[in-house]
């Protein structure tokens, strides 16, 4: 793919005589600082660092503080604590005290170290006027200033005195003249020499005016060889001014550039644009914006079109520039001030920001490709050859690059015309002994030998037999051969001269080529073997010989990488791992490998693991590349140096095996360029910076000035007890690599290792007194020895001042105090562990000792629940006053029937607990069961109320009912309310059946959610008749309920469940609609006489919206509100008598019967016949089943019906079973009956037979 015979001889002639194009290197590698990092304005006119580490930039929008993080901005901002009087500032400076002192076009400002800003104006003590130009502190501490109206000099008592310019006429009269003073001086003679508008004047000592220094007062000097000239420029702006340490004055003018003044002698020295290049007076601008002394040889000089570093003992200079559209140049030519910082960092003031240069990056210099003026063909560099020491062939994705490494010039790309199409990647580059250049590239392998270039081609069909591969690297030996590695292909071993080509590692179905495994580097080790570094570890591969050796890093299952290997003389392979760190691979025949490996890594001191290339030097120091670091190692000591202040390039990958070394030089390749580095220069980051808290947040306020505070620690309230520190470590060269340590004394017990984070926060901190302390590192990491520290006191809360009042006043008072004191503690037993209303144990100290009993495996005995009967009845009808009363009766009443030793508790409420302790058999339980029963049932008289009480009482034994007091006490429960819902006023012991039903009813209340949704829910109707005839006049509707699983499932099961959950109310209304829509379909047929009565639950009744709908569902099913009748119990009645009526009246508004249910059952009283709006009497089932059994119950049978007849209500007997109780019903002359005589409750299908005329005549 080359071109002709005289190609070759054309590329060499350009290769050494350098015809293609030079790119000179030489550039300083700078970082930029601009608005969007916090600047206030773009225009930077001055840099200042105080003597406690902080920078400040004076600009046109105020004057900041840096801390290499975050600004503190002071602007013209009236009514604002950092308030200043103009926002152009030209110049800072810190006195003797450490005030902070700004000239502004409009005033002079002074900060001082608490914060405060003191601002003067023109006529304050004499200050001549508001434009400060300069300020300039003297050998003796005093302070002078440029202004507008002249020369002024601040006096001890704070005022001016001012020193205007004595100008001679043309008739030799004095004449004063009000000029601007731009620079100030001083001299090793006292006198003060200062820069005008017209001119250079000098003040000398004990003189009150200003005199022009005259062109007849100096001589200047052209060059060695002629004699000294008068001079021309002293009418020229000076516009800054600085003193050699040998007393030279230094001035920078505005068109006539440096001039050195000796003013002892008169003699100038002039740098120009003009000057003379022979004689090293040559500068590149004459205008001279601001110097900076570097050393004493060595000055910087800001201009108008850049920056320039010019010796003034050798005339020699640099001149910076910016780079068009590189970020590590200057950002304008416009430079106004350089600053170099404790640090040795040089800043520059531009009018587009701030720009900063480290020392520290002194040993790097970075060759990159750039829009203009390019230094690399390409960014992306894969490998190195050094010829001579001196000469660097680079390999990149744009060609091969030459670079004379001492000059830092590069030759760009000098094979690209010799290939076709322009392409020209270079994958490797080496030297063999001889100094022939071999390379690997796409298209083959090219060998340059002297004045000669033969390319080897690996196209389809060649000659030399190369599989048609790119080839990716060419080691040479020392033979005169080659070996080839590339893309899916093996290693090949190529001589030219004796055309040999051997082949190896070629297996496609070997280790080395599955997955497309390729090599980065390769290497021949002094055994002559070949070493490659692979995508799947080291294969080693002996000449002459099949097979290969395989070593791989990490598990079986991982493919680490190895980015480049090297031989240290005694004969180890060091691999640059990608995970692993180094490892040190030594030939070992006892290992089942053959290999040893030893890892260096992050446990030994490794920043990072991702190893990319590894290169040795003759000191037997190793150098390698990680992802983004350059490290140093050294086996002896086993030690790793990082230099991470090196270079400053952002998204930096270091390439694989792109790493190579000559006696002064390190050479790095990535994806940004290559790095050289001088080995001699190269050095870590050993700046000791100050570190400081740069606020500190407390109670809203943010303290600014936190300098290491050495005076009273601020006191705050209680409730500001939240603060929040921020500091800095004030190594401004990679702030963000700074690292931190802190300690809250008196909070923390250990330093917090905070990393990079400048910031601590502290919530909630107790009253006391804190020292917060803070400590940094340099960006190298290396701790520095100054500590900031804030020392601050959260104050007692107030109300723990009037405790000290009170514990003083209880000490007079010891005696009453202990007295009232164990009185306290006995009361504050007795509300822990007693119940306030009855003095017995309470809750608490039921369960405390009943753990305690549970606790000796050897004890038994039991636990008694107790609830009263109708407690709440007590309440609600007497009052609260007697229902305590009552409670306060009964637990005297269980006290004086128990042992000592048991213990009675009251649980809350109505219920009570005992604990009896002892071997017990059943018989004993249950007479102490009956006593308690017994005693609870006499009679309580109340405040002249006479109250029969009951109690429903539960028993669970231990061990045999439960071995915890969880399960024992949930039994015993379990019990009492057995003994409730059989009607109260019994005893229950504790059994498996008493659980299971437990059980049943938790099933039950779980079923009954899906019952209605699922439809399991039916209506039965059972017949009510006509007496004697026994004609059917209506139904009852009675709900029932079959489960898919369980089957019928009885409604005194299921009802008390829906009653307690509220399930009820939804069930009610179904029911209701059901029966209506069923009542109106009998009703239209004719085949209801009377009505059809529903059952309506107290829960459903006491709804606050039952009546309206039951409106709704007579209006929605057209049923009669006559026809319907609702069956209520008693219970309703007794609980609210007023609401009671309330509710009945509304019902029986709407035209719906009432009828009152269960008569005859529990507490029935007549009574209720009168006082509320009944329709219809039911006699009680119970009763029913009971009339036979004494004529007594006859006589109230009798009595019963005849009442309800004589009431004009129509009176019904449930339960009817037997002809016996039928024929007493019909000699009282009962009108109506229901009961499984007639008919059982039945669903519709079987109702409908029974409405036939036949059945009804029948």
């Amino acid at each position: 793919m080359f071109k002709t015979k005289l190609s070759f001889c054309l590329f060499v002639i350009s290769l050494f005589c350098g015809l293609t194009h030079l790119a000179q290197a030489k550039q300083y590698s700078l970082e930029q600082i601009n608005v969007s990092e916090g600047l206030p304005s773009t225009l930077i006119n001055k840099i200042f660092q105080q003597q406690n580490g902080y920078l400040w930039f004076a600009s046109d929008g105020g004057v900041s503080r840096f801390d290499g993080i975050n600004f503190v901005h002071y602007r013209f901002s009236p009514d604002e604590p950092r308030h200043i009087s103009n926002n152009f500032v030209n110049e800072i400076v810190e006195d003797e005290q450490g005030n902070l002192w700004f000239a502004t076009e409009d005033g002079l400002n002074k900060l001082l170290p608490d914060g405060s800003i003191e601002i003067y104006y023109q006529g304050h003590n004499g200050l001549p006027s508001s434009w400060i130009t300069d300020i300039y502190i003297d050998s003796k501490k005093q302070m002078w200033l440029g202004t507008g109206a002249g020369l002024a000099k601040a006096n001890p008592d704070g005022s001016y005195t001012t020193f205007k310019l004595l100008h001679q006429t043309e008739d030799n009269q004095p004449n004063y003249y009000n000029s601007t003073i731009y620079s100030i001086v001083e001299d090793d003679n006292g006198a003060i020499w200062a820069g005008t508008d017209i001119g250079l004047a000098i003040l000398k000592p004990g003189k009150s005016e200003l005199v022009l220094f005259k062109e007849q007062d100096s001589s200047y000097y052209l060059d060695t060889y002629e004699a000294p000239k008068q001079t021309q420029f002293f009418g020229d702006y000076f516009l800054t001014a600085q003193k050699h340490e040998n007393g030279k004055l230094l001035f920078g003018t505005q068109y006539s550039g440096l001039l050195i003044l000796d003013p002892d002698t008169g003699k100038v020295d002039q740098y120009s644009a003009t000057g003379s290049r022979i004689q090293g007076r040559f500068i590149p601008n004459n205008t001279i914006e601001a110097i900076t002394q570097k050393n004493a040889s060595e000055y910087w000089l800001s201009t108008n079109s850049g920056a320039i570093k010019l010796n003034i003992d050798t005339g020699e200079f640099e001149h910076i520039e910016p780079i068009p559209f590189e970020p590590t140049s200057l950002p304008s030519k416009y430079v106004n001030h350089i600053f170099i910082d404790n640090a040795g960092i040089t800043w520059f003031a531009t009018n587009q920001g701030v720009a900063f240069y480290s020392p520290l990056r002194d040993a790097g210099v970075f060759y990159k490709p750039r829009p203009l003026d390019t230094q690399l063909s390409a960014s992306t560099a894969f490998s190195f050859a050094v010829q001579n020491e001196n000469i660097l062939y680079a390999a990149t994705e744009g060609g091969l690059d030459r670079i004379l490494l001492d000059e830092q010039i590069s030759l760009l790309d000098p094979l690209k015309k010799f290939f076709e199409d322009n392409k020209t990647e270079v994958w490797g580059v080496r030297t063999d002994k001889l100094g022939n250049l071999w390379l690997a590239h796409p298209y083959g392998l090219t060998r340059i030998k002297g004045d000669k270039v033969d390319h080897y081609s690996s196209a389809e069909d060649n000659k030399h037999g190369f599989p048609e591969r790119e080839f990716y690297t060419a080691e040479p030996d020392n033979k005169g051969g080659v070996w080839i590695t590339g893309y899916m292909m093996g290693a090949l071993y190529f001589h030219p001269e004796n055309n040999i080509l051997n082949s190896y590692l070629d297996d496609i179905n070997a280790l080395y080529l599955l997955g497309g495994n390729f090599s980065f580097q390769t290497i021949i080790a002094q055994d002559g073997k070949l070493w490659l570094a692979t995508t799947n570890g080291v294969f080693v591969v002996t000449p002459g010989k099949e097979g290969f050796e395989h070593i791989s890093f990490g598990s079986a299952q991982e493919n680490i990488r190895v980015g480049g290997l090297f031989q240290s003389q005694d004969g180890a392979i060091w691999a640059a791992t990608l995970g692993l760190g180094l490892a040190k691979i030594v030939v070992d025949e006892s290992s089942e490998t053959g290999f040893s490996i030893e890892y260096f890594n992050q446990d030994h001191g490794l920043a990072d693991n991702r190893l990319k290339a590894v290169v040795g030097d003759k000191q037997g120091r190793l150098w390698l590349t990680s992802q983004q670091d350059l490290v140093m190692f050294n086996p002896k000591t086993q030690r790793f140096v990082h230099y991470p202040s090196l270079f400053n390039e952002r998204n930096l990958n270091f390439s694989e095996s792109a790493l190579t070394i000559t006696e002064k030089y390190l050479i790095a390749g990535s994806n940004r360029g290559v790095l050289q580095v001088d080995i001699n220069k190269l050095t870590y980051n050993r700046f000791e910076p100050k570190v400081h808290i740069t606020s500190a947040i407390i109670a809203g306020n943010d303290y600014h000035q936190v300098n290491n505070q050495d005076g009273s620690p601020l006191t705050f309230d209680y409730d500001q007890n939240v603060v929040q520190f921020a500091f800095a470590a004030l190594d401004y060269t990679e702030p963000a690599r700074n690292q931190y340590r802190y300690q809250l004394m008196g909070f923390d017990n250990d330093w917090i290792d905070a990393q990079s984070t400048p910031q601590a926060m502290y919530t909630n901190l107790p009253p006391g007194k804190y020292t917060f302390r803070v400590q940094g590192s340099n960006s190298d990491g290396i701790w520095s020895p100054y500590q900031a520290n804030f020392s601050f006191t959260i104050k007692q809360p107030w109300w723990l001042y009037t405790l000290f009042i009170l514990a003083s006043i209880i000490v007079l008072m010891t005696c009453l105090y202990v007295v009232n004191r164990f009185r306290q503690i006995n009361e504050l037993k007795m509300r822990a562990n007693y119940d306030t209303l009855t003095g017995l144990a309470n809750r608490y100290f039921f369960n405390q000792t009943l753990d305690r009993t549970l606790s000796n495996e050897t004890q038994s005995g039991a636990v008694v629940f107790i609830d009263l009967d109708h407690f709440k009845e007590v309440n609600d009808t007497l009052g609260h006053d007697v229902g305590d009363e009552l409670i306060i009766q009964v637990g005297k009443r269980l006290k004086h029937t128990i042992k000592q030793q048991d213990t009675l508790a009251r649980l809350g409420g109505d219920e009570f607990a005992i604990i009896i302790n002892g071997p017990l058999e059943q018989e004993n339980l249950i007479k102490i069961a009956q006593r308690l029963k017994e005693a609870m049932a006499a009679g309580y008289l109340i405040n002249d109320n006479w109250i029969n009480s009951s109690a429903s009482i539960g028993i669970a034994r231990f061990p045999e009912d439960g071995a915890d007091s969880k399960t024992l006490l949930k039994h015993a429960d379990t019990a009492m309310y057995a003994a409730k819902n059989q009607g109260r006023n019994d005893i229950y012991f504790f059994n498996q059946a008493l659980s299971d039903a437990l059980m049943e009813r938790l099933s039950i209340k779980q079923k009954l959610a899906d019952a209605i949704t699922e439809q399991q829910f039916k209506l039965y109707y059972q017949p009510k008749l006509s007496l004697p005839h026994q004609h059917i006049v209506g139904f009852e509707g009675l709900l029932r309920w079959h489960h898919p699983e369980d089957g019928f499932i009885a409604p005194d099961k299921f009802i008390p469940e829906a009653e307690q959950s509220g399930q009820i109310i939804e069930i009610g209304l179904w029911v209701l609609e059901q029966a209506c829509i069923q009542g109106k379909a009998w009703d239209d047929a004719g085949l209801l006489q009377t009505n059809l009565s529903i059952n309506i639950s107290p829960v459903q009744l006491n709804h606050a919206t039952i009546v309206e709908d039951i409106e709704q569902i007579l209006a929605k099913t057209g049923f009669a509100p006559n026809k319907l009748e609702l069956e209520i119990t008693e219970s309703i009645l007794i609980e609210n008598v007023e609401l009671a009526k309330t509710l009945l009246s509304r019902l029986k508004a709407i035209g719906v019967r009432v009828a009152l249910d269960d008569f005859g059952k529990g507490y029935s009283s007549l009574n209720y016949l009168t006082q509320f709006p009944i329709d219809t009497l039911k006699i009680d089932k119970g009763f029913m089943d009971a009339v036979l059994q004494s004529p007594e119950n006859h006589l109230v049978l009798k009595n019963i019906i005849n009442l309800g007849n004589e009431l004009n209500l129509d009176v019904v007997a449930e339960g009817v079973e037997t002809q016996a109780q039928l024929n007493l019903l019909l000699q009282y002359q009962c009108h109506c009956a229901q009961g499984y005589l007639f008919n059982p409750p039945m669903p519709v299908d079987k109702i409908i037979p029974l409405l036939n005329p036949v059945a009804l005549s029948s």
